[in-house]
Protein backbone atom coordinates (compact mmCIF):
# COMPACT_ATOMS: atom_id res chain seq x y z
CA UNK A 1 0.00 0.00 0.00
CA UNK A 2 0.93 3.30 -0.89
CA UNK A 3 0.75 6.86 0.56
CA UNK A 4 -1.58 7.83 -2.78
CA UNK A 5 -3.82 4.15 -2.11
CA UNK A 6 -5.48 6.42 1.19
CA UNK A 7 -5.97 9.49 -0.70
CA UNK A 8 -9.84 10.45 -0.72
CA UNK A 9 -10.88 13.24 -3.33
CA UNK A 10 -14.46 14.76 -2.93
CA UNK A 11 -15.75 17.17 -5.51
CA UNK A 12 -17.84 20.57 -4.78
CA UNK A 13 -21.08 18.65 -4.37
CA UNK A 14 -19.76 15.70 -2.09
CA UNK A 15 -18.27 18.69 0.47
CA UNK A 16 -21.44 20.81 0.25
CA UNK A 17 -22.99 17.64 1.30
CA UNK A 18 -20.68 17.07 4.49
CA UNK A 19 -20.59 20.31 5.47
CA UNK A 20 -24.55 21.50 4.91
CA UNK A 21 -23.42 24.90 2.59
CA UNK A 22 -24.05 25.57 -0.58
CA UNK A 23 -22.16 24.49 -3.40
CA UNK A 24 -21.20 28.25 -4.21
CA UNK A 25 -20.00 28.90 -0.49
CA UNK A 26 -17.60 25.55 -1.29
CA UNK A 27 -16.53 27.07 -3.96
CA UNK A 28 -15.86 30.55 -2.83
CA UNK A 29 -14.28 28.79 0.55
CA UNK A 30 -11.74 27.21 -2.46
CA UNK A 31 -11.08 30.49 -4.10
CA UNK A 32 -10.01 32.25 -0.75
CA UNK A 33 -8.10 29.80 0.23
CA UNK A 34 -10.39 28.93 3.52
CA UNK A 35 -10.61 25.03 2.16
CA UNK A 36 -7.61 23.76 0.23
CA UNK A 37 -8.59 22.51 -3.07
CA UNK A 38 -7.00 21.04 -5.89
CA UNK A 39 -7.26 22.19 -9.71
CA UNK A 40 -6.40 21.12 -12.53
CA UNK A 41 -7.79 21.48 -16.50
CA UNK A 42 -9.33 18.79 -18.87
CA UNK A 43 -10.50 18.81 -21.91
CA UNK A 44 -13.73 17.82 -23.58
CA UNK A 45 -14.02 16.28 -26.82
CA UNK A 46 -14.66 19.71 -28.52
CA UNK A 47 -11.43 20.85 -26.96
CA UNK A 48 -13.17 23.09 -24.36
CA UNK A 49 -11.18 23.64 -21.33
CA UNK A 50 -12.87 22.63 -18.19
CA UNK A 51 -11.30 23.27 -15.09
CA UNK A 52 -12.07 20.62 -12.05
CA UNK A 53 -11.55 20.97 -8.48
CA UNK A 54 -11.46 18.12 -5.94
CA UNK A 55 -10.59 17.97 -2.02
CA UNK A 56 -8.78 15.67 -0.36
CA UNK A 57 -11.59 14.25 2.19
CA UNK A 58 -8.67 14.48 5.02
CA UNK A 59 -8.71 18.24 4.89
CA UNK A 60 -12.03 18.71 4.49
CA UNK A 61 -12.14 16.86 7.87
CA UNK A 62 -9.60 19.04 9.29
CA UNK A 63 -11.33 21.97 8.56
CA UNK A 64 -14.44 20.59 10.59
CA UNK A 65 -12.05 19.86 13.50
CA UNK A 66 -10.61 23.51 13.12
Amino acid sequence: MTEFDAITLLDPKDVSKILRVSLAYVYKMAERGILPGIRWQTFSESDNKRTVLRFMKEDVFSFIKA
